[in-house]
């Protein structure tokens, strides 16, 4: 397993700090447990590709279970976070169904409202 990325990288604070100021309040708390999970609970430390900030290959499963919330309301928060721009998902194919997520720039999220 490979290190986590912690609160100290600019790039994870920038994110932190846009969400917490724009987006938390409006998404709610589930799209939030979904947000914190992946930016805390799985994120690796190492650089991606464009200062992107990168997860492990996780499932929904599994970031149900790290956000403590069914399934079904952490696909659907998963879909919300995709859906302004502030998470890609790069399918993995095969068995495990486990995806990698990217969080975007700050600058490339849609500006909910």
């Amino acid at each position: 397993m490979t290190k986590e990325a912690g609160i100290e990288d600019p790039r994870i604070t920038e994110i932190l700090g846009t969400y917490i100021d724009r987006y938390m309040a409006g998404f709610g708390p589930y799209v939030s447990c979904v947000f914190f999970a992946l930016l805390f609970g799985f994120t690796e430390a190492k650089r991606a590709k464009k200062g992107y900030i990168k997860t492990m290959h996780v499932s929904v499963d599994e970031i149900a279970r790290k956000s403590g919330i069914s399934r079904r309301k952490a696909f659907d928060a998963i879909k919300t976070l995709k859906g302004y721009w502030i998470v890609v998902q790069l399918k993995r194919r095969g068995r495990g169904n486990k995806s990698r997520y990217y969080f975007l720039p700050v600058e490339k999220w849609v500006i909910p409202g």
